[in-house]
């Protein structure tokens, strides 16, 4: 598949390579093919293809995308076959930052045109699909914190093959309010495998009076994480305890 776009479009590197060729001289026609993509990993891939010229310098690269929400914008950095060699030649790039267990599509695409008019680009079409591997789980394992000194403490487990990495929020739903208060939040980053406690910021406003007014000591409350390398969040609800002189 074809498609023109104007030269200026062209990011740095695919401008230097056809800088290389005479102001008349015309790139030759290529054909572009996508192939399965390799070493995929929970978050990572190996992207391939093939690109046919007839010697022309080339300029190449992969868009790719979640297949829900596929090309917008995501490319590979530009890289040129050069000058000199014929016939199909493989391409490959690797991708990183994907995220786990989740579906993606890609193709590659190399530009043909001559120096000072529209260039075209083209697509290895079909596109093609791979699925990142599974990375484990990650879990919010305390369910009962304690208040002291007016911050929170929380623990959080990494099941995964991946670090977990995320935003940490605990909330507490005061009555007759339809939004819950903040009680607190804190960044995580918990290596594979391991669990670790973390400390939020320390209580104040409305926060800190509902845990001062509390009953016995115990405040129901909800500990939310989202977790940035997975693009989830998950949720559970929990006891908080305060201690003598926790909000002082």
């Amino acid at each position: 598949m074809q498609r023109s776009i104007p030269r200026s479009a062209l990011v740095g590197a695919c401008v230097a390579a056809l800088t290389a060729l005479s102001a008349g001289q015309a790139l030759a026609a290529v054909t572009a093919t996508t192939v399965a993509a390799t070493a995929v990993k929970a978050t990572s891939a190996t992207l391939n293809g093939t690109v046919a010229t007839d010697g022309s310098a080339t300029p190449w690269q992969f868009g790719y995308g979640p297949i829900s929400n596929a090309f917008t914008g995501t490319f590979t950095p530009n890289e040129v076959i050069p000058a000199g060699g014929s016939g199909s030649t493989p391409v490959s790039a690797t991708v990183t930052n994907l995220i786990p267990a989740t579906t993606y599509i890609f193709h590659v695409a190399a530009t043909v045109g001559q120096l000072g008019s529209t260039l075209t680009v083209v697509d290895g079409l079909p596109p093609l699909t791979f699925t990142t591997k599974g990375a484990g789980s990650a879990a919010l394992t305390s369910t009962k914190l304690k208040v002291a000194h007016g911050r929170v403490t929380v623990a959080i487990k990494c099941r995964s093959t991946i670090p977990c990495q995320g935003q940490l929020a605990i909330t507490k739903r005061a009555s007759g309010k339809k939004k819950p208060v903040a009680c607190g939040s804190t960044s995580f980053t918990v290596k594979p495998g391991k669990k670790k406690t973390f400390t939020t910021g320390k209580l104040s406003g409305r926060c800190a009076a509902l845990l001062a007014g509390a009953t016995n000591g115990t405040i129901s409350a909800h500990l939310e994480a989202l977790f940035s390398s997975y693009q989830k969040t998950i949720s559970k609800g929990v006891t908080l305890t305060e201690v003598v002189s926790a909000l002082h």
